[in-house]
């Protein structure tokens, strides 16, 4: 008999980040060095105007913010979170799960996706998706069943009381 999907479905994951936890870390850091850049475009162009900040000295730390999270978030091939990212997501793809938000919508997905709050099924490994020609149909589905796995996780069963560390 063929197993259904169902929101309390959980599945064991490797300890550390998640591949999707360091995608969300390298978001992170494009909007810190957009920020930054900002900053630094505000500030370099008071000063060609003859206004200079007088705590001159934040210019200096947002330069070292800048340049550190372009280094890391980069572009191409290099790019140390992108290859952090893909280490990861081949580790958990050889577990026989993935957390990469983008991987649930593949047509023949051979691992299950694991939402990465919650350690709960998304998506059985090849189970198919919503027949529909619309992409936007399949993407509500996968938005239903994120909400309904994150809601499950924080109700309590039989009694036990749920904290951050599981039953008790």
């Amino acid at each position: 008999m063929e197993q259904q999907w169902h929101p309390d479905m959980q599945r064991r994951i490797l300890a550390g980040p998640t591949a999707r936890a360091w995608q969300h870390a390298g978001s992170v850091l494009l909007v810190v060095s957009l920020a930054s850049f900002g900053i630094l475009t505000v500030g370099i162009g008071l000063s060609l105007v003859g206004i200079v900040p007088k705590d001159l000295p934040y210019l200096y730390v947002t330069l070292v913010v800048f340049l550190t999270s372009v280094l890391l978030v980069g572009r191409g091939s290099f790019s140390p979170m992108m290859w952090v990212v893909e280490r990861r997501e081949k580790q958990e793809r050889a577990e026989g799960y993935t957390t990469a938000l983008s991987a649930v919508y593949e047509d023949d997905i051979a691992v299950d996706v694991v939402d990465w709050r919650t350690r709960r099924v998304i998506r059985m490994a090849y189970e198919p998706l919503v027949e529909s020609k619309y992409f936007a149909d399949k993407q509500a589905q996968i938005r239903d069943r994120i909400r309904l796995v994150r809601t499950e996780s924080r109700t309590p069963r039989d009694g036990l009381r749920r904290g951050p560390e599981g039953p008790s």
